[in-house]
């Protein structure tokens, strides 16, 4: 408690000097270039930003025939492991397909199954269900 109250008398003795004042004006302009900036660009994942449609553009791929980013999968292997998801799952902000959880885990635990990823951004519970339906098991 006794330290709260030095640094509470301190920022106020701190508060009236003229350099705190001048520090205060190029924090809080900097603050509002930056929070410009983010406002302009959004990286939200419901939003379609420049910045957003440039990265996948760039990196979103491949995308394999049934839309997923993945290489062709076969569907008709005996065992078979999917992986489903939203954005996480399918690698938003990752540059390669390889850096994703599903690739790591299939060579770390050297699994003999066929491994495909169902991920797709935006993709709710109801979404995800639907697309393991229709790529792989019939319910």
């Amino acid at each position: 408690m006794i330290r709260l109250t030095a640094i509470v008398g301190l920022l106020f003795i701190v508060k009236n000097t003229i350099k705190f004042q001048e520090l205060f004006k190029v924090l809080f302009f900097s603050i509002l270039v930056v929070e410009g900036i983010l406002t302009i660009a959004p990286v939200s994942m419901g939003g379609s930003s420049l910045l957003r449609l440039n990265w996948i553009m760039i990196y979103y791929h491949p995308l394999n025939s049934h839309g997923f980013r993945d290489y062709e999968f076969n569907l008709t292997a005996k065992k078979t492991i999917a992986f489903i998801g939203d954005s996480f799952t399918s690698g938003i902000g990752l540059k390669s397909i390889k850096d994703r959880y599903d690739k790591v885990c299939g060579e770390r635990l050297q699994f003999s199954a066929n491994i495909i990823n169902l991920g797709q951004p935006n993709n709710g519970s109801q979404k995800q269900l639907d697309n393991l339906k229709k790529n792989c098991i019939y319910i």
